[in-house]
């Protein structure tokens, strides 16, 4: 993948990035490229030193025999870390195998390496429309799906059915058959083009495609719990949707792409159900 958003944008927070022409790789960099090291003081608060499995964030120095071993999707397939991504021998991290961004350390994000997530998109037809819903992140004011952090101990199963009831609908019979019977597959899985994403630490997802019949769609009561990171949530036509947080209208684009002419086909997203 070619980084777009992450090399243009981030966080308030966040200090300049070095700015990289297209194109550039960890084989093609400007001369003197020395980017800055940050990561925020709530990531530095939240570290743990890697056993107790109990809190979000790596220590500062974490060993790379430890991050080396760490699941990684950015090939595609299931991989370690070390297989994926070269070594900073400056910092001694892992390199972001999509390239550089223009900033070293962390940032917001708790792992060096991979920060896993995972993306429920949820469609339904309503008055012959394909709607899809989105919720509004407060940390952007853009539209996204309900997704987050797999958090350590956790899985994409769980954090999928738990971001939905967070974000974006009340947890009930609906959701149960939503989430029990009306996955569709796996949509994308890999590196992210988020604004957060650093040299170091990058956002890996698993997005995930439920399909609600019309009796669950209808049953669905959208809410926010969440109010800390999302300001609301709707059904929106997906064909009236122009822009979307981070890489997720690429992947609305797939879904859509399943939908017409003009019925559900029965052919495979190009991942494998998880």
């Amino acid at each position: 993948m070619q980084y777009t958003v992450a090399r243009s944008s981030a966080p308030a927070c966040y200090p300049s990035r070095v700015k990289l022409a297209q194109g550039a790789s960890w084989d093609k960099l400007p001369d003197g490229y020395d980017p800055v090291e940050f990561t925020d003081p709530s990531v530095l608060a939240n570290a743990e030193d890697l056993e107790s499995g109990k809190k979000w964030a790596d220590v500062e120095r974490p060993p790379l025999s430890v991050l080396g071993k760490r699941k990684s999707f950015a090939a595609g397939d299931a991989s370690s870390v070390d297989a994926v991504a070269s070594v900073d021998e400056v910092f001694k991290r892992f390199r972001n195998p999509g390239g550089p961004v223009g900033l070293c350390g962390r940032g917001l994000l708790g792992r060096y390496g991979p920060n896993h997530a995972a993306d429920p998109i949820v469609t339904r037809f309503h008055n012959g429309r394909l709607q899809v819903v989105l919720v509004r992140r407060r940390d952007s004011d853009e539209l996204a799906f309900p997704g987050g952090m797999v958090d350590p101990g956790s899985t994409v199963s769980r954090t999928l059915k738990g971001e939905f009831t967070e974000e974006a609908a009340k947890p009930g019979g609906a959701v149960d058959r939503l989430f029990a019977e009306g996955e569709r597959g796996v949509v994308y899985r890999g590196i992210v083009d988020d604004r957060r994403t650093t040299d170091h630490a990058w956002i890996e997802t698993t997005a995930v495609h439920f399909h609600a019949p019309p009796d669950v769609a209808d049953e669905l009561e959208l809410s926010v719990t969440d109010v800390n990171e999302v300001s609301g949530v709707g059904w929106f036509d997906v064909d009236t949707v122009t822009t979307l947080y981070a890489s997720h209208k690429e992947w609305l684009e797939m879904v859509k792409a399943k939908f017409y002419p003009p019925v559900l086909t029965g052919a495979a997203y190009p991942f494998a159900r998880r």
